[in-house]
């Protein structure tokens, strides 16, 4: 199991005017915690973050909701090309099959 908390790389990135923005995700990999609890909480949600639970962490984090439903939509495009993507790079079926459980539980 990787348990290097790869799948929690965050950064910041400051603007030309000085402002600070969340970055892109970059060096995501797939990391299942012990008894199903996920590396970040989500809102105080460990085990099964839901869209409610992103969707008010963008408020919290005053990101415009336009902005928090396009990267939901962007994530759910991604995330969908999972299984074909991971085939393509040789991961074995029984990852491939574990991976997609845990993404569309």
């Amino acid at each position: 199991h990787n348990r290097d908390d790869h799948s929690k790389n965050f950064s910041f990135l400051m603007d030309k005017t000085g402002e600070w923005k969340v970055s892109p995700a970059y060096d995501l990999t797939f990391s299942f915690g012990p008894r199903g609890e996920q590396s970040n909480m989500v809102m105080g949600e460990g085990k099964n973050p839901t869209i409610d639970h992103l969707i008010k962490l963008g408020e919290d984090s005053k990101i415009p909701k336009e902005k928090v439903d396009n990267i939901i939509d962007k994530t759910r495009a991604a995330l969908s090309q999972c299984k074909v993507l991971a085939e393509n790079q040789g991961v074995f079926k029984q990852n491939i099959r574990l991976i997609n459980q845990r993404i569309n539980a």
